[in-house]
């Protein structure tokens, strides 16, 4: 046991049993975890107002105590010192992590520092919610400023949703620091604690909510898959590129992958199961398409020429290219050799 571990539980020792169980719980000491007041009133047979009456009641007696125990009141100072050093805010296992750092702090956990947030008053928890991660902050006015700059970093970010896309979004973060004129390492820790923001799998940073950074659906991973590859792949290479990279929590099965790419038009099927991305240039349709719209675009071309053209698109080989030109109905071979299409 480190010396603050004892020290909570010389602090603790005030407290009549049942209140001691109820803050133990409440805040996770001694290896438990953290639970609600309902569940504590559950095991005591009162209702959880009454858990919230005796929490209240067990802080002050603590509090009281507190500013007694020189132990304890150095490391909160410690703590206070160094979440305010870095802004202010901080996600909970990174000042976790500095507090343990500190000169005598020993094993301290999360569950120390939301006790001694709690009775000290010093600095501040608050909670993990479906918006934020759980978080420290220094004071009510360090907190509002931090709400703030996450609010308008989300509406500056997705008013240029486009620019992500190309992996631009941690020029965007610089360029809002910059608009701004706000402390950069003050809005990283912003943006640590805000389940808006998201930095991918291949280090793309943007808003949680964009397919692009975070996908949700296995074709949105396989857009992303094609996206960053920037050149066409075999079906069975792409489920294995999102596995590999892990793009969401199930694995990405080789004929679900294959029935996505085939339902979707963003994907085009350039070869004997290869596909690439309808954006990078690649248009739909058989080799007599391909063949009849590079004609129709660049005019009359050798055989040698519109195998060439062809093959900038699509995975077809020479042979099935001239074959196609054969067929005197769609094609006509002029009498200096070049290529047309043969009109209706």
């Amino acid at each position: 046991m480190t010396e603050n571990s004892s020290a909570i539980n010389t602090l603790l020792s005030r407290l009549t049993d049942r209140q001691r169980a109820v803050i133990v719980n409440r805040f996770g000491l001694e290896g438990k975890e953290p639970q609600t007041l309902a569940t504590i009133g559950e095991v005591f047979g009162i209702t959880r107002e009454r858990v919230r009456q005796i929490e209240v009641g067990s802080i002050t007696i603590l509090r009281s105590d507190f500013l007694k125990n020189k132990s304890l009141g150095a490391l909160v100072n410690e703590v206070e010192k160094s979440l305010k050093k870095i802004g202010g805010v901080s996600k909970e296992e990174d000042l976790v992590k500095s507090a343990s750092s500190l000169s005598g702090a020993g094993e301290i956990n999360g569950s120390h520092l939301v006790f001694l947030a709690r009775v000290s008053e010093q600095f501040f928890f608050s909670p993990e919610t479906e918006d934020r991660y759980a978080f420290f902050y220094s004071d009510e006015k360090t907190l509002k400023k931090a709400e703030g700059i996450i609010a308008k970093l989300s509406k500056y970010m997705n008013a240029r949703q486009e620019k992500i896309a190309s992996g631009s979004g941690r020029e965007l973060l610089n360029s809002f620091i910059r608009t701004e004129k706000v402390d950069e390492s003050f809005v990283v820790r912003c943006v640590s604690i805000s389940r808006a923001f998201h930095v991918n799998a291949f280090g793309d940073f943007g808003m949680a909510a964009w397919p692009e950074i975070q996908p949700q659906t296995i074709r949105d991973r396989i857009y992303l898959i094609l996206k960053k590859k920037k050149e066409p792949m075999h079906f069975r290479n792409i489920a294995e590129s999102i596995n590999d990279v892990g793009l969401g929590k199930k694995m990405a099965l080789v004929p679900t992958v294959h029935n996505e790419l085939i339902k979707d038009q963003r994907f085009i099927l350039v070869g004997r199961g290869m596909y690439a991305l309808q954006e990078h240039g690649f248009e739909p349709g058989t080799a007599r398409d391909v063949i009849a719209r590079i004609l129709k675009t660049k005019g009359p071309l050798s055989s040698e020429e519109i195998v060439l053209a062809v093959q900038k698109e699509r995975f077809f080989k020479p042979n099935t290219v001239v074959a196609n030109l054969q067929n005197k109905k769609n094609f006509h071979r002029r009498s200096d050799g070049l290529y047309q299409v043969r009109e209706a």
